[in-house]
């Protein structure tokens, strides 16, 4: 008997092998837990990246793996299955929701907005004024406007995502779903932490121009007035080591697979961040190894409720060093369970499980 396909699922982030960053795993999530809801009832179209040699196709939305030919075969897919809803990763994809849409008026469209894509890109080309940064910018919002219009609900992480995609695009979201992570500690797991290692501060992050500008200021401004090493750990810093080992108090790492017991060792964790949008995973992945997190009002962003004694705002660079300073003087606990008890409550994977039951399914 033919399996009947309840759900299909569009997305350009599905490797494995390549769950380096917060977009990557956060699509990786979804993946999984709606093939849960689902019970496997779900069929998925996974776009690959592709050259497009002609300008004026990029901005009629044929970006990030969209062309014809696959807005054509998608069409077949939808018909041959009889797909009733469809869940888009991402709302750079809206050509396929637009073209969905007017092909097929009566399937229901889940647009998932991994940030305000206009917001992300425009502080892009912020950062590096030139015509190609404005036209991925311009071709970005372009294609993020017809996934609001076209869409049937979307999701977005955060209150404050919604209120700016309304200041845009005139839509708030129809369901906030926030970043969660998947637990890497086992229930009533025994922690290890050693505590005579020579004590550090983590920062954890791909290496894009949000981290890698917090981290360059981090390094400038703080690590002077601090008397601690900071370890740096994420994608693409290897790259960036000579110029951010300045000292013998920095040291990076660039990728590792396996971090939690970096995590676990760690005295405090940091997030300098200033610019972007969405939510930033690393704060929640603090969370679930229980460590005390000092960042700015960025770094936080999209987190809601969050207790004062471990979610520390640092503003400036003196903030910052007196945060550190202070922690280190008067907290040698690494590993606070009333911290972890937190996530588990409000950003692990079972709390996106039933938002997806409650609002897709």
């Amino acid at each position: 008997m033919k399996k009947e396909n309840k759900l299909l699922i569009i997305t350009n982030f599905f490797d494995k092998k390549n769950r380096y960053g917060g977009r990557q795993s956060i699509a990786l999530r979804n993946i999984i837990l709606l093939k849960k809801v689902f019970t496997n009832k779900v069929l998925i179209i996974k776009l690959k990246k592709r050259n497009c040699n002609y300008f004026y196709k990029l901005f009629k939305g044929y970006i990030d793996g969209i062309d014809n030919f696959v807005l054509q075969n998608l069409i077949k897919e939808l018909k041959k299955n009889k797909i009733k809803k469809i869940f888009v990763d991402g709302s750079n994809l809206g050509e396929i929701v637009r073209f969905v849409k007017k092909e097929i008026p009566e399937i229901k469209i889940y647009t998932f907005f991994h940030n305000v894509e206009s917001i992300f890109f425009f502080s892009l080309f912020k950062n590096k004024m030139n015509i190609h940064s404005f036209g991925v910018f311009l071709a970005n919002y372009l294609a993020e406007r017809k996934s609001v219009k076209f869409s049937d609900k979307i999701i977005l992480l955060s209150k404050r995502d919604s209120k700016n995609l309304h200041d845009i695009y005139g839509r708030y979201a129809d369901c906030i779903c926030p970043l969660s992570v998947d637990d890497k500690l086992k229930y009533n797991q025994k922690i290890q932490i050693n505590y005579f290692k020579d004590p550090y501060i983590l920062f954890v992050g791909t290496a894009f121009y949000a981290n890698i500008k917090g981290i360059i200021w981090f390094i400038k401004n703080v690590v002077p007035n601090i008397n601690i090493k900071t370890y740096i750990v994420g994608k693409g810093f290897d790259v960036f080591k000579k110029k951010l080992e300045v000292n013998k108090k920095i040291k990076v790492f660039g990728f590792i697979k396996n971090i939690k017991q970096l995590y676990l060792n760690a005295s405090l964790v940091i997030a300098p961040i200033f610019h972007g949008s969405g939510m930033k995973m690393k704060v929640a992945e603090a969370m679930m190894f229980g460590k005390k997190i000092i960042g700015t009002r960025e770094a936080f962003s999209g987190y809601n409720n969050l207790p004062k004694n471990f979610a520390i705002i640092a503003s400036d660079a003196s903030s910052f060093s007196n945060s550190i300073n202070k922690n280190l003087r008067n907290d040698k606990i690494k590993f606070h369970s009333t911290i972890r008890k937190f996530y588990q409550k409000n950003y692990s994977n079972r709390l996106i499980e039933k938002i997806f039951e409650k609002n897709i399914l």
